[in-house]
């Protein structure tokens, strides 16, 4: 299976040269992050148009967030979403079964930034729900994590929690380095990542 991950950046001007080079590729299953009221349903039919039978995203919210940004999972054979539990902003997160039985959780992870610790509780979330493995079937994780801060040469990972120095930082502490770690380092037996 040849799987494409992108990060769209909302870029409407930039949508057909972006689609060009993705459908470029050939790839059976598309991952894409970012996506717009406006750029959404451009998005679906160039996917159809191009061989994409089973196309799955996340529900836009109709009003609370002026630049709302959902994420699309597109395969040329039938796949089937799954809901992870516990996302405070839904629409950034898709899970889905393909017809082999692999997982592929498609996730754009909210900046820092945000109130109310949504990337915390988006990371706790999706440690969750991939914590919860039945042995038998592979998973993919790919997407947009918005982590790590930093990584070193010799495999240590700074998150965001943590200032340029590597210090924890006390406005955001050990829950929210252990919430970005969790992802990135496990668990591992059952997990792949990839970023795009």
């Amino acid at each position: 299976m040849l799987l494409a991950s992108w990060n769209l950046a909302g870029r409407v001007k930039r949508l057909p040269e972006q689609a060009d080079a993705l459908l470029e590729l050939g790839a059976d299953v598309l991952c894409l992050q970012e996506l717009t009221r406006s750029t959404l349903p451009r998005w679906l039919t160039l996917l159809q148009d191009a061989g994409y039978c089973a196309i799955e995203h996340g529900e836009l919210p109709t009003a609370g967030r002026a630049r709302a940004l959902a994420v699309l999972t597109a395969s040329r054979s039938p796949l089937h979403a799954v809901l992870v539990d516990g996302m405070p902003w839904p629409e950034r997160v898709l899970a889905a079964h393909m017809s082999d039985g692999t997982e592929v959780l498609n996730v754009h992870s909210p900046i820092s930034p945000k109130p109310d610790l949504i990337k915390v509780r988006t990371h706790e979330a999706l440690h969750r729900h991939l914590a919860d493995h039945e042995p038998g079937y592979a998973r993919i994780l790919c997407g947009d994590l918005n982590t790590p801060r930093k990584e070193h040469p010799d495999g240590t990972v700074w998150t965001f929690a943590r200032d340029r120095y590597g210090r924890l930082r006390p406005d955001r502490g050990e829950r929210w380095d252990q919430a970005e770690l969790a992802l990135l380092r496990g668990p591992a037996k059952s997990l792949l990542s990839c970023g795009s």
